[in-house]
């Protein structure tokens, strides 16, 4: 409906000539639109307004400064309803590779069924036996650009136990051996954070792998080693993937398909491909270069 009213609209401005715009400024269209609608226009004031030049207040500057990345503040404040921390869009139709890809695949390839409006206004049930056309494109990239997709139905598994092995190494100065590292990286002065997770693995392999990793690299300071029997995902979780905010940060990704190949025949490569990387933020607290999965080529 959104498209057809566009298409219209636009057929009467470059019939007509005429304008219409609703601006900022333009109080007299405020008013109109807030009266259509019985009084509930909300007029939304952005978090850091209080930081801007017209609408300085230092100290309440100084908290929106202090808890700037702390979710629970943002979502207290007005028009933050993009914090929800769900959603049926963009990680499952992005095709949603997880810790436990190498398990059971991408995320998108879980999906049974979609509850989806179309742009002609019609809620369908979209499968593999409804609607196929449509669930091989919700399926795809660009699933948002099809249809508005209401919900989902996904197919679960038992739960299962996971290897976890945690260690942190630090080094001496900004070498390339520094940036050799891999699975998770998070660039804190000189030190890398792994977190290897191994769904249904072997605790006496992740011990063996573990040995070899620090046997093989004598000229590096390992700590905070720990190998560790976790009984499930969601302990695993807890454990190690929730960070200080436990709903979400901002962040940019890019992609993170990166082939087994990659990692396991060209790591000098894959190295300097890091190196390189560092020097795209200067400001950021915190750079994570590296989420590196195993399980999709």
């Amino acid at each position: 409906m959104f498209l057809f009213i566009i298409v219209v609209l636009s057929q009467y401005y470059a019939v007509t000539g005429s304008i219409c715009r609703c601006l900022s400024n333009d109080s007299t269209s405020w008013q109109l639109l807030n009266d259509s609608i019985n009084g509930c226009l909300v007029l939304p004031r952005p978090s850091a307004a209080s930081c801007t030049l017209d609408q300085f207040n230092m100290e309440a500057c100084a908290i929106a400064y202090t808890n700037w990345i702390n979710s629970k503040w943002r979502s207290e404040q007005l028009g933050a309803v993009q914090y929800y921390n769900w959603g049926t869009g963009g990680f499952l139709q992005g095709g949603g590779h997880s810790l436990l890809s190498l398990w059971k695949g991408l995320d998108v390839n879980q999906i049974l069924e979609y509850d989806a409006v179309t742009v002609d206004e019609q809620r369908k049930i979209v499968s593999l036996c409804q609607n196929s056309d449509l669930f091989y494109a919700l399926s795809g990239g660009a699933g948002g650009s099809h249809d508005v997709v209401l919900s989902v139905v996904l197919r679960t598994f038992p739960s299962l136990y996971i290897i976890g092995i945690f260690l942190s190494i630090e080094v001496s100065n900004e070498t390339r051996r520094w940036w050799l590292g891999w699975i998770y990286i998070s660039m804190e002065g000189h030190k890398i954070s792994m977190k290897y997770i191994w769904p249904n693995g072997d605790l006496n392999v992740g011990n063996a792998m573990l040995s070899e990793l620090q046997n093989n690299n004598t000229d590096l300071a390992f700590s905070a080693k720990t190998t560790a029997f976790i009984p499930s995902f969601y302990e695993a979780y807890k454990l190690a993937l929730t960070p200080s905010d436990p709903n979400r940060y901002n962040m940019l990704l890019g992609s993170r398909l990166i082939p087994d190949t990659v990692v396991r025949y060209r790591p000098d490569d894959q190295a300097k491909l890091f190196l390189q990387m560092k020097h795209i933020s200067t400001k950021a607290t915190s750079l994570l270069i590296s989420h590196i999965v195993y399980g999709q080529d």
